[in-house]
């Protein structure tokens, strides 16, 4: 059964291991088909919670709609899509992840894992800014797809000053960098270095 309310946001993090992968499964209305113990156990919902809620009930508020805008525009299209999403758990602390979410013929599929590149350290700041956009339209009364189409638009603006053409080269710079940033951590290497451009925070 879905939560009631949502979680008050309290400034501290949910642990778990860079070994640890989130697993979820949803419907085409994004209802929660299946999740791993993994996604169970951060996010602090039992799978009778968690199954048939919206997927957005792990929504952190600091995460862009934006990012939303474009994830369901690429899932819809049948596109994959990476991104890097703050959420949030049932005690109001927060977990971040890089997501692959992909279409299925019943639903989509998501698996998440520990951001820990380099590339991610920007991403917080990158995302406090296009936020501070989306509530500036917020407070000033505009509906959800404004405020979405306000926060793409600054979103767009923030990545093209990085050096990026699009969200489509930011991603596949930044999914391939986690991967092999994951991959040496888990190796027990100290650090791993790659080619993407800065992103000033």
């Amino acid at each position: 059964m879905p939560p009631t309310s949502r979680p008050v946001p309290v400034d501290a993090d949910v642990p778990f291991g860079i070994e640890e992968l989130f697993f979820s499964a949803t419907d085409r209305k994004g209802r929660i088909l299946e999740g791993n113990d993994v996604f169970q156990r951060v996010s602090g919902m039992p799978r009778d919670v968690l199954i048939g809620s919206p997927h957005n009930v792990v929504r952190h508020p600091d995460t862009p709609r934006a990012i939303f805008r474009l994830l369901w525009q690429r899932l819809q299209q049948g596109l994959p899509i990476a991104a890097y999403v703050k959420n949030i758990s049932a005690d109001g602390r927060f977990y971040w992840v890089m997501a692959v979410a992909v279409a299925t013929p019943d639903g989509y599929l998501s698996v998440r894992l520990k951001p820990v590149s380099s590339e991610f350290g920007a991403v917080p700041a990158l995302y406090a800014r296009v936020r501070d956009v989306e509530r500036a339209h917020e407070a000033e009364g505009a509906d959800v797809r404004e405020v979405a189409t306000a926060g793409l638009g600054a979103l767009m603006a923030e990545l093209g000053a990085a050096g990026f053409a699009d969200y489509s080269a930011f991603e596949r710079a930044v999914l391939p960098a986690e991967i092999r940033a994951r991959a040496a951590a888990l190796a027990g290497s100290a650090s791993v270095r790659s080619h993407v451009p800065a992103i000033a925070d």
